[in-house]
């Protein structure tokens, strides 16, 4: 039995911190936080961690949740909209930008192009790519995680090899652009501003932010837009 404190975050960045044992349930903390008055039983919510909604039935030890981490409230609107605060995605200040060379005979599914190209696991079982790592070009413009990272938008990133929304991105990468993330993450229960610029002007190279074995590179933000723009020549 390992006992750990868990921080919850709503959609008004208000905040508490629950004690459990990470071998209880996700519906044994959800109780939990009814308690402490925080949420009503009445009002219809989810738990996320790191971008991933968390079932009910699955253990915390299962989400490998640890002493002191966060996760956000989510609350069920009519018709089933979220309404999200924070959303995972990898933090550029927790590593610097890895230079991959591109090449031309790789799988379809890592096709890479100029500007943003973002990253994540495709989901679809009948998929070749099912539960690897994919590419979805974006190109110049600015990504609005909290507003484009929507199954009904079009802009939402898709695995090319399929075409099912990749709702789990876990990173991007930059090629021949001006580059850079502007937001606002939650780091020890604070909200830190970030502003993180830079060029890359070698042909065919990515740079490459890496989410880290189990996204240990990863944040959660509250808001934040990747913008990618032509190098003026």
């Amino acid at each position: 039995m390992v006992i750990i404190t868990v921080n919850i975050i709503n959609d008004s960045l208000q905040r508490i911190k629950i004690t459990i044992d990470d071998k209880e349930t996700i519906y044994a903390l959800k109780q939990k936080i009814v308690a402490t008055g925080f949420q009503s039983h009445r009002i219809r919510y989810h738990l996320d961690f790191a971008g991933e909604i968390l079932s009910d039935e699955n253990r915390l030890i299962d989400y490998e949740i640890s002493d002191g981490d966060t996760l956000t409230l989510n609350i069920l609107y009519n018709g089933g909209e979220v309404g999200s605060c924070a959303k995972g995605f990898t933090d550029p200040t927790k590593v610097g930008p890895i230079k991959y060379a591109t090449t031309i005979d790789g799988p379809d599914y890592l096709i890479v192009n100029k500007g943003i190209n973002f990253f994540g696991n495709c989901v679809n079982k009948k998929c070749i790519a099912y539960n690897k790592e994919v590419s979805s070009p974006f190109g110049f413009g600015t990504f609005d995680l909290m507003k484009d990272l929507n199954p009904d938008n079009e802009k939402c990133p898709k695995c090319p090899s399929c075409e099912i929304p990749l709702l789990n991105l876990e990173t991007c990468g930059f090629m021949l652009c001006k580059y850079k993330y502007v937001g606002k993450k939650i780091e020890n229960d604070k909200i830190v501003p970030v502003n993180y610029e830079k060029t890359i002007s070698e042909p065919h190279h990515l740079d490459y932010f890496d989410a880290g074995k189990k996204g240990e590179n990863k944040s959660l933000w509250i808001d934040l837009k990747i913008s990618a723009y032509q190098i003026k020549k």
